[in-house]
């Protein structure tokens, strides 16, 4: 069961803005948990490649990026800003296949593959608006390392006994 939970349609980045401004510090206040999960599906590689497009367009550096979007620290900006002066514990989660043609919502496709979980506790993360953007850059920076490297595991080491 999700008690109160904030749903934002993220193709409006003003109106999913407001709602976290709005709604996360009525949560904070009465002691919640507050927590950012993605739709729970991955972009295709032409989603990947529009959304490198439009950032390499502006000057971002896409190529430490080959497995995700170029992040977005609107809602986590927004998330931080609307707690200020609680305790607030991050937790940064990174989990995928080894295989890239495997999906999340493919069942059949699971079969052979093997499921990698990150799971750290950021600690002193900046409260300034552009050391924040470099920290959440430099963060999935490292996870497309780790998706890559998870990417690496040979066909061998999927065989089953």
């Amino acid at each position: 069961l999700i008690d109160g939970a904030i749903f934002i349609h993220r193709a409006v980045r003003e109106q999913a803005l407001a709602a976290i401004g709005l709604k996360v510090p009525i949560a904070a206040a009465q002691g919640a948990v507050i927590g950012i999960f993605p739709d729970s599906s991955r972009p295709t590689a032409d989603a990947i490649a529009k959304n490198h497009a439009r950032h390499a367009a502006r000057g971002v550096d896409v190529s430490q990026f080959p497995h995700t979007l170029v992040p977005s620290s609107g809602g986590l900006a927004e998330i931080l800003d609307g707690v200020r002066g609680r305790r607030v514990v991050i937790i940064n989660i990174t989990a995928g296949f080894n295989r890239s043609d495997t999906r999340y919502g493919d069942i059949f496709g699971l079969v052979g593959s093997t499921y990698f979980f990150h799971m750290e506790v950021l600690k002193n993360f900046p409260a300034d608006l552009d050391e924040r953007r470099a920290a959440l850059i430099a963060l999935w920076a490292e996870k497309n390392r780790r998706l890559s490297a998870w990417k690496q595991v040979t066909s061998a080491d999927r065989e089953l006994p």
